[in-house]
């Protein structure tokens, strides 16, 4: 009897051990890959794409319902990581300052540059509204309306919606929006529905072992009537 029971405890032991580390890994995994999304992010020196990170981010968490409640449940469980994680990015873009304080000072002049080329790629979809110019034309299409203040004759507007309309004009553009609104409403509704799912209490039916009419039972033959 002794050892049926020392092996049920050694596999209890086991579980839990194996649950500590599953519980470990929920949260260690996400923290590496955004630590190791923020490394890249920074190594870009891309401005727009730090704050494209940013509004996603955010956008996430406030419409995805899923999202939203787990990383409520993490920060109330791990405060402390979470608090290290945003002293952490900080200190990384407090180290790219220091290193290169213009990525941050010429940021406004990097935006005057780019509303030239939006300017200058909205006045080419004008021309061709409809169909656009065709792929990798922009370069030279420019060039007609590049603005005296424009630094230089990009190869893109640096903006993708822009970019498609230029391509294939503005049917090329509305449908890939349409497409866009469409994976987005698709995928947050399954999402919804999943968090509706989830939060529905649990009911417990009653199990019956008995019979599950209390009245009389007939046990004649068939074809007689009960009394």
């Amino acid at each position: 009897l002794g050892r049926p029971a020392e092996s049920l405890s050694e596999g209890k032991s086991r579980a839990s051990h194996a649950n500590r580390l599953s519980d470990r890994a929920v949260w260690l995994v996400p923290l590496v890959l955004v630590i190791a999304t923020a490394f890249a992010l920074l190594l870009t020196k891309s401005r727009t794409a730090w704050l494209a990170t940013g509004v996603t981010t955010v956008l996430a968490m406030l419409l995805d319902p899923i999202l939203r409640s787990d990383l409520g449940r993490w920060i109330k469980q791990k405060p402390g990581v979470f608090a290290g994680l945003g002293a952490m990015l900080l200190g990384l873009f407090g180290a790219v300052y220091a290193i290169d304080p213009l990525i941050f000072q010429e940021a406004g002049k990097s935006l005057a540059y780019r509303m030239d080329y939006w300017r200058g790629a909205w006045k080419l979809i004008a021309e061709q509204p409809l169909f656009g110019f065709g792929s990798l034309n922009f370069q030279t299409t420019y060039l007609q309306v590049k603005a005296i203040t424009a630094s230089e004759s990009p190869a893109d507007p640096h903006n993708f919606l822009l970019e498609l309309a230029h391509s294939g004009g503005l049917v090329l553009l509305g449908l890939t929006v349409l497409l866009m609104i469409c994976l987005s409403f698709f995928q947050l509704r399954s999402r919804w529905f999943r968090s509706d799912k989830l939060s529905e209490p649990v009911v417990n039916k009653p199990v019956f072992n008995g019979p599950v009419f209390n009245g009389p039972v007939f046990n004649g033959p068939v074809g007689t009537s009960m009394q």
